[in-house]
């Protein structure tokens, strides 16, 4: 019968429902009752059994320590200014030159060989930088939708800057500057030293507990999204690759461009000039024009003349202490009288090409043959090269013819008073005894009326 039983027993054990087990989990053992029937004798059996042990939790691990240094902020805080940090390591100020190495590219990655040094700035738009083992940078390192990754024993004397990547400092790395890192990861592995600040922004800061950062650490969370579409930008423009000549090409047709721009914007502004004083001093540039054609050499040789004792001037007026107030004064007449000559001879000028149209036309004219070859000059010389050489020589002669009408204009303006006397007044006043008017041949004339005719435009 006790054989019967523990088979019984047995039985129920396996199909026992897992719901009874959990009624009676918290008890330490399980009494089972077993009524066994046989030969109309009945005997109840009772079995102690063991709970089956329940498998144990896996512990998570630990979190990392938190780094009291790093200092997290939000971005709208560091937007506003709401912080504190910067000033404590040695930070790399100031512009540096990019040296005769520095590299250049766009829609490319770049990869600095082991030891390799470059004497420059490394900055890829469109790319990533991978920098070998034991390699010097002597210069920035900026890189600008990508990644920059740095292996052990790399030295930047500079700043390390990525947007849109991730920056990999890899172990022993030095950077004489900041590491700064908007839009990604910034690592900085074991016994790397950061002789400025560590900036991450809108991302993850990891800094191995050997690193050194003689600056403040800083995560900036959240930020803007504005994304860079650094690779469409280089598909659309191709790949090219600058180096330190191309940097110097770029640059010296920039500056050519420049004066390019400045030369039109000059031209506009005199024309404007014009515009004022065909408007409000049509009479004096009237008068004017009738001395610069009237009695063209006495208005070269004077206006020759201003030039030459204008200097003088300047000097004595500076070696007197009342004097050096009116410099200013003196410089100022001389450029609006220089202005008024000028325009006046390219009206005269324009008039001889264009015939009897609209004053401004014929000054656009006019201004158009000498300030026009200044800008022709610039154009030619954009490309560089022999064409840079033929175009500033048509510049020179420009400048020349400019400064020569300048001083003719300024003759025409002395010699009329500032437009104040017609061309008749002013032969009057110089032929003998007051009788008869000099033509601009310095004949005389016969015209022995002492009253002045009146003032003609």
């Amino acid at each position: 019968m006790k054989t019967l039983a523990c088979a019984i027993t047995m039985v129920l054990l396996v199909a026992l429902p897992a719901q009874a087990q959990d009624e009676k989990k918290k008890s330490k053992k399980v009494e089972i009752k077993v009524t066994a029937v046989a030969d109309g004798v009945t005997d109840d059996v009772v079995e102690e059994v063991a709970p089956v042990p329940e498998a144990a939790p896996v512990p998570e691990p630990p979190p990392p320590p938190p780094d009291d240094d790093i200092i997290t902020m939000d971005w709208k805080d560091f937007k506003k200014g709401d912080h504190e940090w910067g000033g404590k390591g040695n930070h790399h100020t100031g512009h540096r030159p990019s040296g005769d190495e520095a590299i250049v590219m766009f829609g490319q990655s770049k990869t600095i060989e082991p030891g390799e040094k470059v004497g420059g700035d490394v900055v890829i738009f469109g790319g990533s930088i991978d920098i070998g083992e034991g390699a010097i940078i002597d210069g920035d390192v900026v890189c600008m939708g990508g990644s920059v990754s740095m292996g052990p024993g790399v030295r930047v004397e500079g700043d390390v800057v990525t947007l849109g990547g991730n920056l990999e400092i890899g172990p022993g790395v030095t950077v004489d500057g900041d590491a700064v890192n908007m839009g990604g990861t910034l690592t900085i592995g074991p016994e790397a030293a950061i002789d400025g600040d560590a900036v991450n922004m809108g991302g993850g800061l990891e800094i191995d507990p050997t690193a050194e950062v003689s600056g403040d650490k800083v995560r900036v969370i959240g930020g803007p999204n504005f994304p860079i579409p650094f690779e469409k930008l280089s598909k659309m423009f191709g790949h090219f690759e600058m180096d330190a000549e191309d940097i110097d090409k770029a640059s010296g047709f920039i500056d050519r461009l420049v004066d390019v721009v400045k030369d039109i914007i000059l031209f506009a502004f005199i024309l404007f000039m014009a515009l004022l004083m065909t408007v409000f001093m049509p009479k004096q540039l009237g008068r004017i024009d009738d001395h610069l054609t009237g009695s063209f050499p006495r208005s070269a040789l004077l206006g020759l003349g201003a030039f030459i004792l204008l200097p003088l001037a300047l000097i004595i007026l500076a070696v007197t202490i009342i004097g050096i107030p009116l410099i200013p004064l003196l410089l100022l007449a001389v450029i609006v009288s220089s202005l008024m000559g000028y325009l006046t001879f390219s009206r005269v000028l324009g008039r001889r090409l264009v015939g009897g149209r609209h004053v401004m036309i014929q000054i656009l004219v006019g201004m158009a043959l000498f300030q026009g070859t200044i800008i022709l000059g610039n154009v030619i010389a954009l490309p560089g090269g022999a064409m840079e050489t033929i175009g500033h020589t048509v510049r020179f002669l420009g400048q020349i013819a400019l400064l020569g009408v300048h001083f003719i204009g300024l003759g025409a303006v002395l010699y009329s008073r500032w437009g104040k006397r017609t061309i008749e007044q002013t032969r009057k006043a110089q032929a003998p005894n007051g009788n008869g008017n000099e033509n601009g041949n310095g004949h005389a004339s016969g015209n022995d009326d002492s009253n002045p005719p009146p003032l003609t435009p």
